[in-house]
């Protein structure tokens, strides 16, 4: 796959985030690297302090962090049950990736449809199983 700068990124380890091409040059980068093996679709960082030095195995990429969001990741707070995808419902006025979620309620579990703009937090499934074996 092919990186552009600005786009959002998803690797194995469901770690989010936006990608900048940061080559190694002299100062312009108050010692912060990135580099990106389109081959193996493999993303490093490292810093000169030696404090960062993490590699990434890319999964998915767009501009569009909604795009990147899969049934199981907590958005919001609640869990994704479902993704409706554009056109799928023969909708014409559904043109843009919508998530629905679970909230719960006092008597049953209320469902919720986002759009991008609705989502103020997210957690991929893979994040949170790890934070789970911490606790």
């Amino acid at each position: 796959m092919k990186l552009k700068n600005g786009m959002y990124v998803r690797s194995d380890k469901g770690h989010i985030f936006q990608y900048y091409d940061h080559r190694k040059t002299a100062d312009s980068n108050y010692g912060f690297y990135t580099e990106y093996d389109e081959e193996f679709d493999i993303y490093h960082e490292w810093d000169d302090w030696g404090e960062i030095d993490n590699f990434y195995n890319i999964v998915k990429c767009s501009f569009d962090l909604i795009d990147l969001i899969e049934v199981g990741d907590y958005v919001n707070g609640y869990k994704v049950i479902d993704i409706i995808e554009p056109d799928v419902c023969g909708d014409e006025n559904l043109t843009d990736r919508k998530i629905i979620t679970e909230e719960p309620s006092y008597s049953a579990y209320n469902k919720t449809i986002l759009n991008i703009d609705d989502v103020k937090s997210l957690v991929t499934k893979e994040m949170f199983e790890r934070a789970d074996i911490f606790a």
